[in-house]
């Protein structure tokens, strides 16, 4: 084997390395601060870079629009800092993470809206410019980016270590409240922090938007990456975060020449984190200081109380007599366009239903359920086109392998709580981007990838039963009802009530002889399987699928958007389900570009999280309750 010359990439995966290391700068600087891990630090620098092209593009000078994107990027971060942060600044710091999720929805649809979604290409004047290193070519472009993180870095470490502010910050971080106490102006600083973050964001997107692409969907979630640098120094050392930032960049560049390696050498970043955060762990190092996980207090206000068991059967009945109607009337009233995204949406609040699972009866975050969706639908694909099983034992064996894979997923949560396990399974999500992406779904091929690769495409059948279009409806709406009532089951079972005891305090679930591991692994397992299952029933839909659909983002997005519709009501994942491709199916009938959905999406997740946990369905059952209490009591009222 010749092994290539590897300078270039090296040279390369360094500077790409440094933009890395100098936004991982930004994620530690806020969290020292403030205790806030900015998933939203990607959208931000794509803002700044798509500004400062669309100043360059219409004909002005450049550095105003390198000017105009940092400043911009300032003011984003300073007024989420000022107005949002602190609506969320006593919550648990998985909330406050996921609220800056709902910031990055918001500017990345914002984009999309008035951009586009297609790329760009940002160009910098020391681009042409350069010299010769190790006989290898190196533009300033690169060399300034590397520079930059150096000097960052160390002006940082004197700012907080030196400085009344830097001071100040690093108070603030370890104990909130007593700073506060004591006179540390904990708006003021804060503000500080965010702003800082915003300015360093600004910057490293413009260089990552040149060094890389410049395209608003790949430049936010570019987050994943520079998240991980950060976690190897556990969101504190920023010198730890700089050598990480720099090693992802190099690992990721030298895996370039081969071609065995090159299709997964994006995996770096994930498992990069996902080793550190284990070992962290283990090791016991938190990221944080506190609480672990999110208890019934910050997210549950809102979610109803145990009901008699005949009110629960009155329930399930009215359920099942509903969707028998739906079934009925749906497919004689809607055309057939409708029907198709009516279908889409019933699978989708299966996943939203897996999903819910896991936050609403564990009190844990995971971002990687649609990847789960994507399992299942690759294995039900493979077992389809390799064995030609009927289309439910296929759709059984995408449930079992996805509960499989969500069993192994859920591993890390027999240790994990809280901001820890909802970064590992963002990781995760962007590893399994990464490989489906390397691999595609079946489609009737050979070998075990199972891939066609000269020759028409193979396609999936749908069950016998249900052939045509509303048929499937009618195929889909019972496999989310027979859904609905296996969690039902597992509810009002011993499983759901120790499940909520481990939400509450495992601590309290081990004194009662509660089997932690066992439980939280059924769970997983159990969330695995009904997210397997919507995959199936997603491929067996249009007889494929496709890969583009699948991006870390989606899982990103399923998480969004159950917490909108509510996670502990009934009437949530079917919301969410609408959510996802009704809304803008209807958005696509009336000629409205439907990037507004993903910016509607993010205001809602940060309308949950600040004002409402228990989502739309928790406000519309809660209304209703309101008018059934003062319907009984006019009743009482004209009896006497």
């Amino acid at each position: 084997m010749i092994v290539p010359n590897l300078g270039p990439f090296v040279v390369s995966g360094l500077a790409t390395g440094a933009v890395y290391a100098l936004s991982a700068v930004a994620i530690v600087i806020l969290f020292r601060a403030s205790g806030v891990v900015n998933l939203a630090q990607g959208a931000i620098g794509a803002l700044s870079a798509i500004i400062a092209w669309q100043i360059g593009n219409s004909g002005g000078p450049p550095w105003i629009g390198w000017i105009a994107g940092v400043i911009a990027a300032m003011a984003v971060s300073l007024a989420y800092g000022r107005l949002l942060a602190p609506r969320v600044a006593h919550s648990d710091p998985v909330v406050r993470a996921v609220a800056t999720l709902g910031l990055a929805l918001v500017l990345l649809g914002v984009m999309d809206f008035f951009w586009g979604e297609y790329g760009r290409v940002l160009r910098l004047p020391t681009d042409s410019l350069g010299v010769r290193i190790l006989d290898v070519r190196v533009t300033y472009t690169r060399l300034i980016a590397l520079g930059l993180t150096c000097l960052v870095t160390v002006g940082t470490i004197f700012f907080l270590g030196w400085t009344r502010m830097g001071l100040a910050m690093r108070a603030l971080a370890n104990r909130r409240d007593i700073s506060a106490m004591l006179g540390v102006p904990v708006l003021t600083v804060d503000s500080w922090a965010w702003a800082m973050s915003g300015l360093i964001a600004g910057v490293s997107g413009i260089l990552l938007a040149n060094l890389a692409r410049m395209q608003p969907l790949f430049l936010t979630f570019m987050v994943i990456p520079v998240i991980a640098a950060a976690i190897a120094g556990r969101v504190q050392s920023l010198g730890i975060a700089v050598a990480g930032g720099l090693a992802i960049g190099v690992i990721e560049a030298i895996g370039t020449p081969f071609p065995s390696v090159a299709p997964y050498r994006t995996l770096t970043p994930f498992v990069f984190a996902i080793v550190a955060l284990v070992f962290l762990q283990r090791h016991g190092h938190p990221l944080i200081s506190g609480g672990a996980g999110l208890g019934a207090d910050d997210v549950r206000s809102g979610a109803p109380a145990g009901s008699p068991r005949h009110r629960a059967l009155v329930g399930v009945a009215a359920g099942v007599a509903t969707a028998l109607v739906v079934a009925l009337a749906v497919p004689e009233i809607a055309s057939s366009y409708w029907l198709r995204v009516l279908t889409a949406s019933a699978i989708l609040a299966l996943g939203s239903l897996a999903t819910a699972i896991i936050y609403a009866q564990l009190g844990m975050v995971s971002l990687c359920q649609f990847a789960l969706v994507g399992v299942g639908g690759w294995v039900a694909l493979r077992s389809w086109h390799a064995i030609h099983w009927p289309f439910e034992m296929s759709l059984l064996c995408g449930g079992v392998g996805a509960a499989l894979l969500g069993l192994i997923f859920g591993l890390p949560a027999l240790r994990m709580r809280g901001l820890y396990l909802a970064l590992v399974t963002l990781m995760i999500a962007g590893g399994f981007q990464v490989v489906i992406t390397a691999i595609d779904f079946p489609d009737g091929g050979a070998g075990f990838i199972g891939k066609i690769y000269n020759g028409p495409r193979q396609y999936m059948d749908r069950p016998g039963l249900a052939t045509t279009d509303a048929a499937y409806f009618r195929y889909c709406l019972g496999a989310l009802v027979i859904g609905y009532l296996f969690v039902l089951w597992h509810q009002r079972s011993r499983a759901g009530r120790a499940w909520a005891m481990i939400r509450r305090s495992e601590a309290c679930a081990l004194s009662a002889s509660v089997n932690i591991v066992a439980y939280k692994i059924w769970a997983f397992a159990l969330a695995g399987f009904l997210a397997g299952i919507c995959g199936g029933l997603l491929a067996g839909l249009i007889g494929t699928l496709d890969l583009t659909s699948f991006p870390a983002s989606e899982s990103v997005l399923l998480f969004a958007v159950t917490l909108i519709g509510g996670a502990y009501s009934w009437l949530g994942p079917i919301l969410a389900g609408l959510l996802l491709r009704a809304v803008p199916g209807l958005l696509n009938d009336w000629h409205i570009d439907g990037n507004i959905a993903t910016i509607v999406f993010g205001a809602g997740l940060l309308h949950a999280l600040i004002t409402a946990p228990g989502g739309v369905a928790g406000q519309i059952l809660d209304t209703v309750g309101r008018i059934k209490v003062f319907a009984r009591q006019v009743r009482r009222e004209k009896a006497v």
